[in-house]
């Protein structure tokens, strides 16, 4: 009878198995992934906090630009004001500065209508200033 020998069997092992090297082995492959996978979370969770912050900012600066718009046409909030001396929003929320310039838009053959441009600025936690500016006009009807 002609038997097969196994490969285990063949290489002078007695008890097959794994060997320690094996194991220390599979468990550094182990450990490059886990390190991995913490390294994708901490993006993930820094991209998040910018992404809230981002939004945070813009929804704040959407609501000063609606409550603007509700104003009368003459109101004091949408009197002419350039760049050099903008309006100031007097209670921004605590890291924010909101600041608007009206420019008046019947001198491009527009009559009786206004461009609001609104400007939000606050810093990120590593110290880097983040700037919104959202446009809207303002028509006298």
């Amino acid at each position: 009878m002609n038997r097969k020998i196994s490969i285990l069997n063949s290489s002078g092992r007695s008890n097959p198995g794994f060997t320690l090297i094996e194991v220390l082995i599979a468990l550094t492959i182990l450990a490059v992934g886990f390190l991995a996978v913490a390294k994708m979370q901490i993006t993930g969770l820094m991209s998040n906090q910018y992404a809230m912050v981002l939004t945070e900012g813009t929804t704040w600066l959407q609501d000063r630009m609606e409550m603007l718009m509700g104003l009368p046409y003459d109101d004091a909030l949408l009197a002419i004001a350039d760049e050099n001396n903008p309006h100031k929003d007097e209670d921004p929320p605590e890291g924010y500065t909101i600041k608007w310039t009206v420019g008046d838009l019947s001198t491009d053959g527009i009559t009786d209508a206004k461009e609001v441009t609104m400007t939000g600025q606050w810093q990120n936690r590593f110290g880097a200033t983040r700037t919104v500016t959202l446009k809207g006009i303002k028509n006298s009807l």
